[in-house]
């Protein structure tokens, strides 16, 4: 309870809503030999609606009695009712797909699809979106029908493009208005004692918001090695995106209740390296397998479209703070923030450092970066970013007579976290007479000057809170799991 807000009144509220789907699909398929060649074509179309729905939501508070059998939306005062509906979206496809295999040694597959959606507007509804891909299975060669170990060697090849819309509104290509008591009245006639409500903007069209592409490139070899006891597959690939959708924050001028439109923002590339290795056999009256997989990754914005230089405000806003900014030649969602250099030790370290609002001893010591002598926006720099190095997992799978034993490893390396919770538990509490961490008794004070948490006083939490770089560096996580059966 201490750490709540107290709620000043009972609240009741009662929704109905529904929603449906629906699916077209058509597919004919051809394939035929003709002596060591085999050729497959298949045609498609589908078409489908997603999230179309209609609901009614009601509200109420402080009914006559806070029995819930007795509690109706026609027992509680100050009711509310809304309704509203969505078309949802619709999609359009026909997509083509051709291979050819030459001995099941050499195999080209092709794919070409042109999607369409009711998500984009009418001249940019469309886009065409080929692949290519290509192997060739080197074991069939004669030149290693002798190489005993290795009973099956892929090298394969692919390119392709991939249409993404799924991020965006479907009303994103209009622009709305709405009306509500509460934020579009006026009392126009004069009366004091009667409004009337008026129209506000509640979106800002963009109907030339067009397709985001990811362009894919990868290079992977498959191998079945020592009698099928080993299964080794490795992928080097890149990922480029290209006309990215985000809905960009917007200044007040063009909507203070208005939703942002969606708009193609610039292109963000991938590329990694993605391994996995599988091993069976048997150890006497027992049978296991060994599963090993892992990823790394290299992430970074490459470009933003003309007029856009940073893309602020992409994670969500708490308790005033949002820590991330977007830059070109960073890593997406990128932490942004002051470089603590410790804390001040005493006053004559207050006097000698930059000039910085709340400055005191105890309290933290922000990097003068650009130099000036004023600690301000400026000296803000890059201290993290979430997106880990490499991910991985170790499954072992071990049999017995009618028993089975199953562990489940996963780690995930090199991101860092911006940890909001110290929030509540390191700093001076929000809410005053609040549990909080026991690290607190370590705080910084005049007689122990070691602490690295600020000193604990109340006029410390205003400019510590808004400013306190609260990321865990190098953050590790190694998650086990165990299944018997």
């Amino acid at each position: 309870y201490e750490n709540s807000e107290n709620n000043s009144a009972f609240g009741f509220n009662q929704s109905s809503n529904f929603d449906y789907t629906w699916v077209w699909t058509n597919t004919a398929t051809y394939k035929r030999e003709f002596g060591d060649h085999e050729v497959g074509i298949l045609v498609g179309q589908e078409a489908l609606t997603a999230d179309a729905s209609r609901g009614m939501g009601a509200s109420g508070i402080n009914p006559f009695s806070e029995d819930t059998d007795f509690v109706t939306l026609s027992t509680v005062n100050d009711r509310v009712v809304n309704g509203g509906h969505d078309n949802g979206s619709t999609f359009s496809s026909y997509f083509g797909r051709l291979t050819y295999d030459f001995q099941d040694k050499y195999l080209l597959t092709g794919v070409i699809c042109r999607d369409g959606t009711s998500r984009l507007g009418e001249d940019v509804r469309f886009g065409t979106f080929p692949a290519l891909s290509v192997a060739w299975r080197v074991s069939e060669e004669g030149f290693l029908s002798g190489v005993s170990i290795i009973d099956d060697l892929k090298v394969r090849a692919g390119w392709g493009e991939v249409g993404n819309v799924n991020n965006v509104a479907p009303t994103n290509q209009f622009t709305l208005f709405g009306t509500s008591l509460g934020q579009s009245s006026y009392d126009i006639a004069g009366t004091n004692s009667s409004a009337v409500e008026g129209f506000y903007q509640t979106r800002i069209g963009n109907n030339r918001a067009k397709w985001e592409r990811a362009v894919t490139t990868n290079i992977g070899i498959d191998a079945l090695l020592f009698g099928g006891q080993v299964d080794f597959i490795i992928d080097i690939w890149k990922r480029t995106t290209e006309d990215m959708l985000l809905a960009p924050p917007i200044t007040v001028q063009n909507g203070f209740r208005a939703a942002a439109p969606f708009v193609n923002v610039g292109e963000m590339e991938n590329k990694g390296v993605d391994l996995k290795i599988v091993t069976q056999g048997q150890v006497s009256a027992f049978d296991f397998e060994v599963t090993l997989n892992g990823s790394f990754l290299s992430n970074e914005i490459v470009s933003f479209a003309e007029g856009i230089e940073e893309l602020p405000n992409f994670s969500s806003t708490y308790r005033g703070i949002t820590p991330v900014l977007n830059l070109v030649g960073q890593p997406l969602s990128t932490f942004y923030g002051y470089k603590v250099e410790g804390l001040f030790r005493d006053q004559s370290d207050v006097d000698g450092h930059a000039t910085q609002d709340g400055a005191a001893p105890g309290r933290f010591k922000f990097a003068d970066l650009d130099g000036n002598g004023t600690i301000d926006i400026d000296d803000r720099t890059i201290i993290g970013d979430p997106i880990p190095d490499f991910t991985g997992g170790i499954t072992i799978n071990v049999k017995y007579n009618n028993w089975e034993l199953e562990t489940y490893t996963f780690a995930s390396i090199g991101n860092d976290i911006y940890n909001i919770s110290k929030l509540f538990t390191d700093f001076y509490p929000l809410f005053p007479g609040a549990a909080i961490s026991s690290r607190v008794k370590d705080s910084w004070t005049f007689e122990s000057q070691k602490g690295s948490i600020p000193i604990f006083i109340a006029s410390c939490s205003d400019s510590t809170m808004s400013l306190a770089p609260v990321s865990i560096k190098n953050s590790r996580l190694i998650l086990f799991t165990f299944k018997v059966r």
